[in-house]
């Protein structure tokens, strides 16, 4: 059984940018992604997403340490706000004690208030992370997918 976790919430700032990028860095250095990311490109990815119009992330914290992090943006269509999560991620050493959960659980709360009608996000086709998303209540769009083509 999982013990009890009471997570502190604060929205980003961009003055949050260092201990954003240690974390993602950490985050997203290690499996499933096993990326390269520098401080250096690390602090121009969060810093793109962060002045972005219409931006809004949320970190959640224990013991005043921040260990979780979503980051995103809102647009408009025509019918709806559409709210595009760019980063995600939790601290490596607390993942699987249900913290990636109850953030994104607060984070879809705070977006209702906002008038966010649907939430999107691109990731990894990798089992557990799309078991993850499923766990929210998220499915693989119909109608919707992601190509890519490499120029280099």
């Amino acid at each position: 059984m999982k013990e009890k976790i009471n997570l502190e919430y604060k929205i980003t700032v961009q003055e949050d940018i260092n201990s954003l990028i240690c974390l993602f860095m950490d985050s997203f250095n290690c499996p499933p992604w096993n990326d390269k990311w520098t401080k250096k490109t690390a602090n121009e990815r969060l810093m793109q997403i962060i002045n972005e119009e219409n931006f809004f992330g949320l970190n959640a914290y224990l013991d005043n340490k921040l260990i979780g992090m979503i980051l995103g943006n809102k647009h408009t269509h025509y019918n709806s706000v559409i709210f595009e999560i760019k980063e995600f991620c939790v601290d490596n050493s607390l993942k699987g004690m249900g913290i990636g959960s109850k953030l994104y659980n607060e984070f879809e709360k705070r977006l209702k208030r906002i008038n966010v009608d649907e939430i999107m996000l691109i990731t990894m086709n990798e089992e557990s992370i799309i078991n993850f998303y499923k766990k929210q209540g998220m499915s693989i769009s119909n109608g919707m997918v992601a190509l890519n083509k490499k120029l280099k």
